[in-house]
Formats: C-alpha cells, sequence, structure tokens
C-alpha cells in the first residue's frame, strides 16, 4: 500500500508538518507510527487525498453544476426516503449505463437488494445520438408477478431514454415499475416517479470529470 510521511502529507495538503500531527492527534488523519524514521508517522496517501479534497469543498463555492460525491450520497438517501414515503419497496434495482451505475450502486446496496445493469447510449459527450442504442431484450429475467422494478439513471435530460427503457420493460411484461433520477432537465419529455431537484443546465457528474 501507498504510504506516506508527514512531509510529504503536508505538501500534499498544503499545510505545514505540524499542522499534519495536529490532524492526526485529532483524529483527522489515521496513521502508524514509522519504524524507520523514529517519531514520524506512515500515513495512506488515499486518507491524505481524502481530507485534500473535504478541505477543498469547503473553501471552494459550490457549483450546481458539478455536483461531489458527496452530494450524491446525500441525493440518493434522498430518493430512498421519497420511495418508502411512496409506499414502495422495489425487489430490484436496474442501472442505466454509464451514468446510473454510480446511484444504482449505492441504492442497491442500502436496500440490499439485486442489481442489474441495462446499456443504454444517447449520447458522445455533450452530443444527442439521432436514435437511444438499447438492447431488444432485457439480459436478465425475473418473476414478472413477484418483481417490483426500480430504473436509476443519473439524469433524465431530453427523457428519451428513459421512455425507450419503460417501453422496453412493459413489452417484456414488467409494469410495477419506478423510475429514479437525480436531476431533471425542465425540457425532458419523461417525468421520473422521483427525482432529486430540476435544472436547464449540464450536469458535469464526479463520474464524468477528466481527472476525478
Amino acid at each position: 500500500m501507498n504510504y506516506i510521511n508527514t512531509t510529504q502529507a503536508a505538501q500534499l495538503l498544503e499545510v505545514s508538518s505540524d499542522e499534519v500531527r495536529r490532524f492526526l492527534r485529532e483524529k483527522r488523519l489515521f496513521a502508524k507510527k514509522s519504524e524507520g524514521n523514529k517519531g514520524d508517522y506512515f500515513i495512506h496517501s488515499v486518507d491524505v487525498v481524502r481530507l485534500r479534497e473535504l478541505k477543498k469543498l469547503y473553501l471552494q463555492p459550490q457549483d450546481v453544476t458539478q455536483p461531489d460525491m458527496m452530494w450524491v450520497s446525500s441525493a440518493c438517501k434522498y430518493l430512498i426516503e421519497r420511495l418508502q414515503a411512496l409506499s414502495y419497496s422495489p425487489s430490484a434495482v436496474i442501472g442505466l449505463l454509464y451514468g446510473g451505475i454510480c446511484p444504482a450502486s449505492f441504492i442497491s446496496a442500502y436496500l440490499r437488494i439485486p442489481l442489474y445493469l441495462l446499456y443504454t447510449e444517447h449520447y458522445v459527450g455533450k452530443d444527442v445520438l439521432e436514435n437511444v442504442t438499447i438492447p431488444s431484450k432485457l439480459p436478465f429475467s425475473l418473476d414478472i408477478n413477484e418483481t417490483k422494478l426500480l430504473v436509476v439513471d443519473d439524469i433524465s435530460d431530453t427523457g428519451e431514454t428513459l421512455t425507450a427503457v419503460q417501453k422496453l420493460l412493459q413489452r417484456e411484461g414488467y409494469f410495477d415499475t419506478k423510475f429514479v433520477t437525480l436531476h431533471k432537465n425542465v425540457k425532458s419529455i419523461f417525468d421520473p416517479d422521483v427525482y432529486v431537484t430540476i435544472t436547464d443546465e449540464w450536469i458535469t457528474y464526479p463520474w464524468e470529470k477528466e481527472n476525478a
């Protein structure tokens, strides 16, 4: 594993070594004593990068067009709460590749229900394809009478992808379904059952950033 000492951690965090030691005392960072350099510590680089990102989030103003992973996590919890308020208990989650993978995984893990992935494509970057790419058949087979499906995507932008998915599910006999998204575009032709916020801007999610 990639451990670094307090001097290297200080350089990454742009603080003094004494400040790093304060973080250790306050348990904002965790470390193990170095055997080769008495009095120094080994700190895992992942923990240091996490603290650096938290520092960045705290100091920089929030950009609603670039939600961070903390926002995504809170948004997924909100979606779950809204579903519970609707008394809807899905038995399986369908995450739409690729934008829906992260929120679908979170919701699936939280609810402890199976996750299935469905490949769809409607954009290449910011360019809209003429037609939605979607399978002709579902890549899974579940008991139609016993299954409640929850379809998850990051955004209902034009709404055409979710419309196509709904038609595919209904064609396969799955009618007890609900759709949730993190965002809904004001121009979307599809109205998700639950979404977190509505927007008229292009949203860049953490998994889409070049340096994520």
